[in-house]
């Protein structure tokens, strides 16, 4: 892999390198927003074309890892964008265990 990245290219991130980068730096730093960019665009292409079940669970996937890393009000905001696409799509099952999940997070 290159190691002088330009802007348009996207590096590939795992998840562990996100969520050491937010602890590490905080989300506002910039390598931490470059990465949290790359994750997303990699991410978001998983799923660009599938389901609306897909695009909550990537939603709740980016939901755990701010949450994993410390950050708990944009943790919460990506539950509640899953929670939203969940409920349009009339995924009321998904829509449990989204509130199930931020309960069992808020009762600790």
């Amino acid at each position: 892999m290159k190691e002088n990245l330009s802007s348009n290219e996207v590096k590939e991130v795992s998840d562990q390198e996100l969520i050491d980068a937010l602890r590490d730096r905080g989300p506002e730093h910039p390598l931490t927003k470059e990465l949290l960019r790359d994750w997303c665009i990699q991410e978001e292409g998983k799923v660009e074309h599938g389901s609306f079940e897909e695009r909550v669970h990537f939603e709740l996937k980016r939901a755990r890892l701010y949450l994993a890393a410390g950050y708990g009000e944009e943790s919460y905001e990506c539950y509640q964008d899953a929670f939203t696409i969940a409920e349009n799509a009339g995924l009321d099952v998904l829509c449990q265990e989204i509130n199930n999940e931020v309960a069992m997070i808020e009762a600790q």
